[in-house]
Order: C-alpha cells, then sequence, then structure tokens
C-alpha cells in the first residue's frame, strides 16, 4: 500500500510519461499535445504514489496551469483519503533525492507546496496524531526553516540575529497551521476557527541553522478564549522543530 505521494514534472511540453527517468502513476496534462488538466493513468501505485505535471517549472512565468492546479488537488486528495496519507507525506521529486545528496530540481521552483497542502487540507480529515508532524514539515520546509535564505552566505554579519519573527495562521481548536504569513490568503472556511500567532526567531547565520525562542499566541475575534490543546500541539512542533535544528551541524536545512 502507497505510504507517500510525489510530485514530479516532465520536464518538457510534450506528454509524456517520464518524469527524471522513470514512470509515474498519472500524468497531468497542460493543454499542450494535450487536454488541459486532464488526469492521464498509467499503472497502479505501489509504495508511493508518483504524479507528474506536464511542463518546467524553472522559471517564474511558468507555472502549472488552473485546470492542472485543480486537477492536482483533487488527485491528491483522492490518494491521501484512500489510502490514508497524511499532508506531511507529500513531497516534491527534489526533496526525497536531496536525502540522498542529490538534486534534480524537479519539480520546479513554481509549485508551491504550502498552497497544495493548504488546498488539499479543505478536502480531508486529520488526524490527531498527524498534527504535530504535518506542523513542522510545513515550519522546516515552507515556513521559519528557511529564513536563513534571506541571509546570502557571503552577508557580512556572521553573528546570531535575534527577534525575527514569522507571522502564523492556526486551527484554534487543534494547533494546525494552515499557512505563514499573511492571514487573509486562508479561506473563508477555514478563516472563521483560526488564531493568528508569531514564532519569534533566533538565525545562525554562519551555520545557516534557525531555531525558535519564543511562540507568541494571538486569538481571533470568534475564538477568544485560549485553547490549551491547541498550544499543547504548537509547542509541541516547535519543541520537534528546535532538536532537529539543534542536531544540525552547519550541513544546511533538513528536509
Amino acid at each position: 500500500m502507497p505510504d507517500k505521494i510525489v510530485i514530479h514534472r516532465t520536464g518538457s511540453r510534450f506528454l509524456r510519461n517520464l518524469a527524471c527517468g522513470s514512470e509515474c502513476n498519472y500524468l497531468i496534462g497542460n493543454g499542450t499535445l494535450s487536454r488541459d488538466g486532464k488526469v492521464y493513468e498509467y499503472k497502479r501505485p505501489e509504495s508511493e504514489i508518483n504524479i507528474s505535471l506536464q511542463g518546467l517549472f524553472d522559471y517564474l512565468d511558468r507555472k502549472p496551469s488552473e485546470e492542472q492546479w485543480k486537477s492536482l488537488v483533487g488527485l491528491v486528495s483522492k490518494e491521501c483519503k484512500k489510502y490514508e496519507i497524511p499532508l506531511h507525506k507529500i513531497y516534491g521529486h527534489r526533496e526525497l533525492d536531496r536525502k540522498l545528496g542529490q538534486d534534480t530540481g524537479c519539480p520546479g521552483m513554481t509549485i508551491d507546496f504550502g498552497k497544495l497542502f493548504l488546498d488539499v487540507r479543505l478536502n480531508v480529515d486529520v488526524r490527531d496524531e498527524d498534527i504535530a508532524m504535518n506542523n513542522l514539515r510545513l515550519m522546516k520546509r515552507y515556513g521559519v526553516g528557511t529564513l536563513y535564505s534571506l541571509y546570502p552566505t557571503w552577508y557580512p554579519i556572521r553573528e546570531n540575529v535575534i527577534g525575527t519573527e514569522v507571522e502564523f495562521s492556526y486551527d484554534a481548536e487543534s494547533g494546525e497551521i494552515y499557512c505563514f504569513g499573511f492571514w487573509q490568503s486562508i479561506p473563508d472556511s477555514l478563516k472563521a476557527a483560526s488564531h493568528s500567532g508569531i514564532f519569534e526567531m533566533e538565525m545562525d547565520l554562519k551555520n545557516e541553522k534557525t531555531i525558535i525562542v519564543k511562540t507568541i499566541f494571538r486569538y481571533g475575534s470568534a475564538h477568544s478564549m485560549r485553547n490549551k490543546k491547541s498550544e499543547e500541539n504548537l509547542e509541541e512542533s516547535v519543541r520537534m522543530f528546535n532538536l532537529e535544528k539543534e542536531s544540525e551541524s552547519g550541513t544546511g536545512l533538513a528536509e
């Protein structure tokens, strides 16, 4: 039974069932020699589900088409529900290759996994036991874990930077993080049950390492009361994040 979903690109404008030299289970067309947004099924998944998007997404002006994105969200949501795959098990091919010391660049820089998580989240139920890991994945890959990239390695400052803040939005009841940055980006269906918070960061520029030194909770007008469960889940996510960062020694950020 598959336990993860891996997103690829075809790397060209042609419709072909190849992504980085491997066959995929599904391919989603973009309208070039294919039907825009059409899902082509090739083989049944085994240990993992491989989904390829037709196109090359390495430049800011090259993004999945609107129909491609809708089909991707629908397909990922369906497979997550069918095989009970949690959100933190949705990967870009590049993330898995980095763990092996490689870097394919696949599926490309314009595939927004933070948005994919949020869009899929609207269609699936999240188990309590997955919340901390889902949060950790977002924190490492799409939120606070990438702060060091704001400071190039040649930047003259080498001491730690304290007090950098990252705002996030989370579910008022469970502590599940929805997104980082602007609260307005949350769909209305989630916004009504959301709180916001701030992670205060300390960045070790020399070792490209970021840790969270303080969590500040804010409360939305619809849910002005504190919720112990949501805050405990968030604090557990912070503990896990810092533990991983403290174990890194100038080797860059874990994926």
